[in-house]
């Protein structure tokens, strides 16, 4: 049967740098992109929130425009950090015992969900290999 590591979620929000969280949502960021203000946000609610707005979420300031470009140097950032913090304080658990919920993250050999374990919330974490 296959497993998954298990990371309490609230733990790993707790450690992560604050750079890491939407300033909308305030979670972790799976798919960040930066705005025209310069800040990075999770690009559904960036998206939302242009959609009804056009100031900046974090200054206020009106925002010169609406285009958001992906952030990939950090997405990898947050993709290393969660796997740090999955490998090293990790418990393997079955997999078929976790609903998982949405994903928040993926690597090259790596995805990593939001998850529940046991009716706690988790960020799960699969492997591939080969």
């Amino acid at each position: 049967s296959s497993r998954v590591a298990a990371v309490n979620r609230q733990e790993y929000e707790a450690e992560c740098p604050p750079s890491f969280l939407c300033p909308i949502l305030h979670t972790v960021m799976a798919d960040p992109v930066t705005a025209a203000d310069g800040h990075s946000y999770e690009r559904a609610a960036i998206a939302k929130w242009l959609s009804q707005n056009d100031s900046s979420p974090v200054t206020g300031a009106r925002m010169p425009a609406r285009r958001v470009v992906a952030n990939h140097a950090l997405r990898n950032a947050i993709d290393e950090f969660l796997e740090q913090i999955a490998s090293a304080s990790a418990n393997l658990v079955p997999w078929e015992e976790v609903t998982i919920q949405e994903m928040i993250g993926e690597g090259n050999s790596k995805e990593v969900f939001c998850a529940v374990w046991r009716g706690r919330k988790i960020a799960a974490m699969t492997m591939r290999f080969g």
